[in-house]
C-alpha cells in the first residue's frame, strides 16, 4: 500500500510559496491511525524523547504485509511549537530519509501530516537509543585520563 504524499514546494524560508519542490512516494498514516498503534501515545511506549521529537514504539497490522517488514515500529512525533520550522524539518527528514538506503540508516516506513501534527514512521530496531549505542557499556572519562 503506497500513497503519494504529495508535491511540497519548500525554499529557504519553508514557505509553500518558494520555488524548490519535490515529489515524494511514501506510504502516509492517519493521526488516528498512529494514535492507535501507540496507544495513545502512552508513557509507557515511549522509547525516547528530545527537544524536538518524542518517539514511541508501535504496532501497525498492515505494515507486517510487506516483505522484509514486521508490525512493529518507531512513532516520531515532532512537538508542534514554533510549526513553520518543525514543518521545513519534517519535510527534509522525509526527503532525505526516503531517498536513503543504507545498511546503517534506520528505514523511513512513512509519515503522518494532519493539521499541525507531524509524524515519522521508521522500523523498530531493538537495543536502545542510539545514544546508548554509541555510548556503549564505556563510562567517560575526562579529557586528563585520556591522555
Amino acid at each position: 500500500m503506497e500513497r503519494i504524499l504529495r508535491c511540497f514546494n519548500l525554499g529557504p524560508t519553508g514557505s509553500e510559496d518558494d520555488d524548490i519542490s519535490f515529489t515524494l512516494t511514501v506510504e502516509t498514516f492517519s493521526f488516528e491511525e498512529l494514535s492507535a498503534a501507540t496507544d495513545n501515545f502512552s508513557s509507557t511506549l515511549r522509547i525516547g524523547s528530545g527537544g524536538q521529537a518524542t518517539v514511541y514504539e508501535g504496532h501497525i497490522p498492515h505494515i507486517g504485509q510487506f516483505p522484509g517488514c514486521v508490525n512493529q515500529v518507531a512513532v516520531k512525533r515532532l512537538r508542534t511549537n514554533d510549526f513553520p520550522s518543525k514543518q521545513r524539518a519534517f519535510l527534509m527528514e522525509v526527503y532525505v530519509l526516503n531517498s536513503t538506503n543504507h545498511p546503517h540508516i534506520v528505514k523511513l516506513l512513512g509519515c503522518c501530516s494532519e493539521g499541525t501534527e507531524r509524524l515519522l514512521v521508521y522500523e523498530y530496531v531493538k537495543g536502545g537509543t542510539l545514544r546508548h549505542r554509541l555510548k556503549g557499556n564505556e563510562t567517560r572519562k575526562d579529557l586528563a585520563s585520556r591522555q
